[in-house]
């Protein structure tokens, strides 16, 4: 069973996570949670999609990858503003 544009879907599922996972620390050390967890999250995807394929000769740079990348950012930011900022369970994100 093949699903199209898989890889797709897993970029932006482990940005997604990834981003959300730096909102916590960035707000108890009292900075702008809201711009540091997503351009330190943006600046890892772009180095990784640009040195790939210098590190591995099986991969390669994709443009695509790094919008998915993108995208996951983005609705983790909206994820982690409208359902976890401010509520009580935000200590468990």
């Amino acid at each position: 069973m093949s699903i199209p544009h898989f890889d797709k879907l897993v970029h932006f599922g482990l940005f997604f996570v990834f981003c959300l996972l730096l909102f916590v620390p960035f707000k108890k050390l009292k900075l702008n949670h809201y711009l540091y967890a997503p351009a330190v999250s943006l600046f890892l995807a772009a180095v990784l999609e640009a040195v790939q394929h210098m590190v591995s000769t099986s991969r390669s740079s994709n443009f695509y990858d790094f919008i998915a990348n993108s995208a996951g950012i983005a609705a983790a930011t909206f994820f982690f503003y409208l359902f976890i900022s401010g509520r009580k369970w935000e200590k468990y994100a």
